[in-house]
Order: structure tokens, then sequence, then C-alpha cells
């Protein structure tokens, strides 16, 4: 027969889809409960237990509440006789004072417009959970019917099943209701501590995968010196059989759940409830509003399962070993574990929050993305303080440094697989599955609405919580620029040559979006700079029309799709002293439009004669700097016009750490290499070669400003940054952007002072540590373990990098108006 079903019984070791070869918890050991067959006997023992049970609980639980009572009111004549002056706060509207005692959660919620609504979901073990929904009826719901995203509160709870079963019922629950594919956790006290053992290896780390952020408020995962009172000392000595004897196997204490049903005097009830925990765990109302102390104790102490009190106090339990995982492996989660928020106090004996945050740091594949310690603050203080509001919950989403998910591009000129350092900086963004035979370009980072980032911590898109915060982008900027990022930052990965292109001012880009819209997507120009992370090589603007001249000269091939008149022409233009600019201009239009509006079968004949005549080793001594290039350019597009370009652009290649500036109308192509590139926000391309991509011809042509130079010329020197150390500047004569490059050895620091404007940066070497105030002064840290990953960091923050062992090599890109 199946078990009695009219009390929450704790079922053991039934999750069926847990990997117990790895588990990181270890709960204590203890016997079923139910004995097979449920005989006429079995069920009379049973009886027997639950009420001798009840009534040793019951005797021991009014002993505990006498001596809290007695020691309450001996606090309570002692405030009086001395009193201590409390806060006064704004919101504290006097009306409250009239609230009613209720177990009406819903009461609460609709005194302050908000309203509750009753749900179930079902685990996966066949139970029935009620769920609280929070509605605020005045809420603007998204386009899609949605609301804001969706938080799951998990105040109080048992271990295991909650693990196992219960809180992934209730993710999937939230998230199939509300429509959100990943949804925030936020946890206080057991439930923080169930989430961090659902999350370790070997139970459920799988629904790390549905969470955008997890917020753990003084999560049970180490315990405090609290653990050594004398209730906890003697708990911990009772081994199964012994509890079972003194809390039964159903309700831990049932007298506490009769009186929740039928004390007639909810004041009291609450004021029993309020002292009994108060001395069991040492809690003050210091930091509390005094009028809603015993209306806050209404709900407490609710019903639990006696195995469950037994894994948190009872021999070999959480209390026992000091830690609810285990401390003897080396890891405790996977890279499926979601970004992490830890707020705990400073005075909270129960919990050790501070070996938990060390123990993190330790952990490869967790990111904490923030941690708080409230001097001031108790255990519970962080939902039953005054101002708890302010002490943690206003900023959860209210940072101004914070992480983002980067977005990867796909084309076919990237690097393969875990070759592409876009692949591997990829990988620290949550559900990026590395694809070792897919090429990876590019990474974005911005608000671009073709690949927006996103925020770690919510999902939320980084354009639309810039617009909820304008602040973060500074009133300047704002001013300057509308309430956007005015550049889109990325990483290339160039594994083999981009297109012959140029990116179009802004007179032509509003020109080209309103004619073409299907293939100018915006309407705005795109200056780019390109900084080198390895060595790099592209085409960059003009040779020098003497080196052009050359080259007409001496090889054949190019000058033969020049056509021999236009050839001529411009070999004079250039060979007589009175020529203008503007005349040679003219003819380098010529050249240019010549080679680029060659026929196909011209452009296959001419370049099988030039390939075949260098592959036999034929090329003359101005060829030589260029035979590679063309060799190269060819294998990867064969009897491309854009081969042709070798004899009229400068090749330029740059040393890790060099750059060089693209303005607008200024053709260019990337070659191969590593880099950092910056540049308005846009994504409007002008192609007309090495491309198998549209090439719109006669706007390439027509938009160039035929400026030429040397390679040399094309180099951007870079410049100290400020009072820094170990930091260099790239500032080029735009006003959209700047990059800054910081590379730190082994243990050392570099501050960056304020910037007066937003910035977003990647770390793409090492590891170590960043640190900055928010602007209500508390001190925040986050690591960065890795290279790959990405920070905003808002207007007017100071920040510091700290290198680790590793040294540290981050490039920042930033505004300012």
């Amino acid at each position: 027969m199946a078990p009695p079903t009219n009390a929450p019984l704790v079922m053991v070791g039934n999750a069926s889809i847990v990997d117990r070869t790895r588990r990181a918890f270890p709960p204590p050991l203890h016997r079923r409960w139910i004995s097979c067959p449920w005989t006429f006997w079995s069920r009379a023992k049973f009886s027997a237990t639950q009420a001798f049970a009840a009534l040793v609980s019951s005797a021991c639980l009014c002993v505990v509440v006498s001596w809290a009572f007695v020691r309450e009111l001996r606090l309570s004549i002692r405030g009086w006789i001395n009193p201590k002056k409390r806060p006064a706060y704004e919101w504290d509207v006097p009306r409250k004072t009239k609230e009613r005692y209720t177990k009406d959660l819903g009461y609460y919620a609709r005194e302050v417009g908000l309203d509750i609504i009753d749900e179930v979901a079902e685990t996966d073990d066949g139970f029935l959970l009620r769920i609280h929904k929070i509605e605020n009826p005045r809420q603007e719901r998204l386009p899609d019917g949605r609301g804001l995203a969706p938080v799951l509160l998990v105040p109080d709870w048992t271990l295991e099943e909650l693990a196992t079963h219960d809180l992934p019922a209730m993710i999937d629950h939230v998230s199939m209701t509300t429509g959100y594919s990943k949804i925030t956790l936020l946890a206080h006290s057991q439930g923080a501590g169930a989430a961090f053992i659902a999350l370790a290896q070997g139970m459920r780390p799988d629904i790390g995968e549905k969470l955008s952020g997890f917020i753990a408020m003084s999560p049970a995962v180490y315990a405090g010196p609290h653990v050594n009172s004398w209730l906890f000392t003697i708990l911990v000595k009772c081994d199964w059989d012994s509890w079972v004897r003194l809390f039964g196997v159903m309700d831990f204490i049932p007298l506490m759940q009769w009186s929740y049903d039928y004390v007639p005097f909810p004041v009291f009830f609450a004021t029993i409830g309020y002292a009994m925990f108060a001395y069991l765990f040492g809690w003050t109302d210091a930091n509390w509003l005094l009028r809603r102390k015993t209306k806050q104790f209404r709900f407490t102490p609710t019903p639990v399962s006696s195995s469950s009190l037994f894994w948190w106090c009872g021999k070999g339990g959480w209390a026992a070993r000091g830690c609810s995982l285990d401390t003897t492996l080396p890891r405790w989660f996977d890279s499926g574990c979601p970004p992490l928020a830890i707020y705990w106090g400073g005075k909270d004996t129960l919990i050790d929050t501070d070996a938990l945050v060390e123990r993190l740091k330790t952990e490869p594949d967790v990111t904490v993305i923030r941690t708080v310690k409230q001097e001031q603050a108790e255990h519970c203080d962080f939902y039953y303080a005054a101002d708890a509001l302010e002490w943690c919950f206003s900023s959860f989403f209210a940072m101004s440094v914070f992480q983002l998910i980067a977005g990867a591009q796909s084309y076919d000129w990237g690097k393969i697989g875990s070759i592409s350092p876009v692949g591997q900086y990829a990988q620290c963004s949550p559900g990026f599955q590395l694809d070792e035979s897919k090429p990876y370009a590019e990474l974005w980072m911005g608000t671009h609405p073709s690949m927006a980032s996103k925020l770690l911590s919510s999902g939320e898109t980084l354009k639309n919580h810039l617009k909820s915060r304008p602040e973060l982008l500074g009133d300047k900027v704002r001013q300057k620029f509308g309430d956007d990022l005015p550049f889109l930052f990325k990483v290339l990965a160039i594994g083999k040559a981009l297109s012959i292109q140029a990116h179009p001012d802004k007179e032509l880009a509003r020109r080209l979006h309103a004619e073409r819209p299907d293939v100018y997507k915006d309407d705005n120009h795109k200056p780019e700079m390109a900084v080198a992370i390895t060595e790099f090589s592209g085409f960059c603007g003009f040779l020098p029309v003497e080196t052009i001249a050359q080259y007409l000269s001496m090889v054949e091939e190019f000058d033969t799709v020049v056509g021999k008149e236009t050839s001529e022409a411009f070999r004079h233009v250039v060979s007589k002293e009175e020529s203008t600019q503007e005349s040679i201009r003219v003819c380098l239009k010529d050249v240019f439009a010549r080679v680029m509006g060659a026929s196909d079968d011209l452009v296959r004949m001419e370049l099988e004669k030039l390939i075949k005549r260098y592959e036999a080793g034929k090329e003359r001594l101005v060829e030589k700097d260029v035979k590679d290039v063309v060799l190269e350019l060819n294998r990867q597009y064969p009897a491309d016009v854009g081969i042709f370009c070798v004899f009229l652009l400068n090749v330029v290649k740059l040393e890790a750490g060099q750059a060089m500036f693209l303005a607008a109308n200024d053709p260019h192509a990337y070659i191969y290499g590593d880099i950092i590139e910056c540049m308005a926000t846009s994504d409007n391309v002008v192609r007309a070669g090495l491309t198998p991509k549209l090439r719109d011809v006669p706007t390439l042509v027509s938009m160039l400003t035929y400026k030429w130079g040397p390679a040399d010329s094309q180099i951007m020197p870079p410049t100290k940054f400020r009072s820094t150390s170990h930091t260099t500047l790239y500032d080029p004569p735009i006003d959209e952007f700047s990059v800054v490059l910081t590379d730190l050895g082994a243990e050392t620091t570099e501050v960056h002072e304020p910037i007066d404007g937003p910035s977003i940066f990647i770390a793409t070497k090492g590891d170590g540590t960043l640190r900055w105030k928010e602007s209500d002064g508390k001190e925040s840290e986050l690591r960065l373990q890795k290279a790959g990953f990405v920070f905003f960091i808002g207007a007017g923050v100071q920040v510091e990098f700290s290198a680790g062992h590793a040294g540290l090599t981050i490039y920042r890109a930033f505004v300012e108006a």
C-alpha cells in the first residue's frame, strides 16, 4: 500500500535522473520509515511512534517556547525602561499601523498595490507544489504579451527533494507560464542552500541552463558558529532512530501546525513564534520595523518534514559536517552554473558565507557577478529589516558594472573552431557550444540590433537596459548621441581575406538606406579602427601613385586589365611635375573603376597568366613583396578581380598592439590575423571584390576619396592614457569612440580614472580581478577568470584591474562627449 498522504513526506533517493557517482551533496544516512508490506501491525507501530513523538516533541516545544517567552519579556521590560530611538522612514505610512494579522499573504500584497495568485506545479516524482505568483496589476506588458522578466523566489524549503524535483518543477512552471526561456532565481537561507545543491555535480546542474542569474541571500551552505550552541549540540548527536522517537517521521513537531491553524489569537501566535526563533537562533530586532515584527511571524513556523530537519540538524547532517556539499571534492559546479550574486550579513552567526565566497573563487566555471556583505545585518534581515530594500533588493539589477553576453558571428572567412579566438571567447557565454568544424569570425559587443549584447544576470538586452537606466550613459553622451551606445566593439578572427570594401559617410549612408534599406540596414556612418591582437595584414588606402604607375609599367597582366589608354593616361599625369592632386585623383579613380568593372573573362584570363608566372618563379623584383599575397588570395577566391588590388592598395602589416584607423570612404580589406575592431554603430558595407556577397561596384567607385600614401602612414600612433602606467590609448579623429589597451604583468594593478561616458571591455589574456565602488558606496569585486569575459562599465565609475599569476590583458572601448 502507498504511504499516507495527509502530511508532507520526504521520499529519499528516488530521483532516477541523478548521477549518483559524482554527487557533490552527501546527505546523512537514515532509513526509510515505511515498512513493507503495510500490515496492521506496521500501521499500529507507525501510529504509536507518531503519537509518542508528538507528545515528547510538544512537551519540548512548550519548554523552549516558555523559556524564550520569558527571555523576550525580560528584554522588552529592559527596552521600556531604557528605550532606544529607532530611525524614521519616509515610506512608513501611519495608516499601515491598522494592518490586521492574517495568514492571507494576498492581503499584504494588496495593501501595497500588488496581487498574489496561487498556482500549482507538478514535480517529476508526482508531487503538487503550490506557488505564489506575485503580480503588479499596473505593470505594462511587453508587445508579445509577456510581463517583465520573471524572478522565482524560494524562501525556505527542504534539501534533496527541492534540489532534484521541486526546484526544477518550479523553474519549468514559471518559464512555461511566463514565456521566458530563462528566469532569475532569488533565494534565501535554506532555499539558497538547496539551490546550490541542485546546481552541484551529480544533482540537477541542468537547471543552470534555465537560469539567467541566481541571487543568493545568506545561503545555507557553510555552517556558522551558532551551530555550536546548546540546541545544535544536542541535535547533532541524534541518530535517525533517536530522531524518530523524538520527532516522528512526518511533520516536525505537529503542535506547530496545529497552533498555526487553530490558535484563535494570531497576535499571540506571532509573538511566541518570534520569541522562539529569536531565542534559538540569537536574532534581534535591531534593524526591524517594530510594528511589523510580529506580523512577519504570523507565517512562521511553517510545517516541514521531520527527515528534512534531520538533514539539517541530525547526526551526519549539515550542522555536524559544517557544509551541505562535499568539501573534499575539487569542484562542485560545472560550466552550466548561472552567474551568481551573493548577499550576506556581517552579524549572521548561523551561516558562514565568507567561507562560501572563498570556496567559489576556486571554482573555474563559476561567475560571481557581485558579493555584498552588509555588516550590520543578521541572518533574516535581508527580508525582515526595515531598509532591506535599500540594502540589497534595489541593487540586484542596478549595478553600474556588469557582465555581458556577447554574440558570435559565423562567416566563411572566420577561423575554424577553437583555433578562432572568437570561438574561444564565446565559450564564456552561457549556452554557447563550440563546433570545431564551424568558422567563428566576429564577436559583437554592443547594442546593434543585428546581434545585441545581453546582461548575463538577467538576459535583458543591453539596449533595453540602457533605456531604463540612461544614467549609465552619462548626461553629455546622451545629449550628443541619444539613449544608445554610439559604438560597436568587436573581436575579429580572420582566416581568409574579407571583401574589398568601404563604409559610407553619414550623408551617403542616409541616401543608401533610403534607396536600398534591404541592403544598407541603417543610416549611420561607419568609421573603424583595428588594433592587432596577433600579427595582422590587411589592405588599407591606395598605394603611392608612383608605385601604382610602376606596377602598370612592369606587370603586364595588371596593365591589360586596366587598359592601355587608361594606364598610359595615369602614368603620364603621375610623371608630370605640374599635375595637380585633383587631376591625379581623377586618373586614379579611372584606374580603379576599370579594374573593378573588368569583365569576368578578362580577369580570369589575365589572372591565369599571372599565377602561372608566379608559380614558375618568374616574378620581377618589384613583384616580390606581393607575390605571396596574390597566390594566397587566388587560393581563397580563384579568378576574383579583387586580387588585382594588391597593385592598387597598401598591404599594411601590424604587430600585436599596433593599430590603424579606417575613415569613411577609404578602401580596405583584412587579409589575416586577429584584431580588436571598434566602429560607429552601423553595419553598412559597400563591397566590390573578394566576396560571394552582393557587390555594389558603381557605389564603391563613386564614394572613395582616392587619397594615397605609404603603408606606414596608415598606422595610428598610440599615446599614454591619463595617469596610468600600463595602459595605451588609441584615439582616432572621430567622436564616437576611443580604445585603450591595458597589459598587466603578474600580480600588477592598474586604476582607470572615471570616464565621462559608457565603456565595454573584454579580457583577451590571463586572469584577474575587477574592483569598483557603486554610487551607494558599496565596494564590489568581480573575478576575470579567463579570456573572453566581457563587461559594461557605466559613466563616471572608477575601476581597478588586478592581474593574477598569468597577467591580464584587456581592451576597453569608450566614448566621451
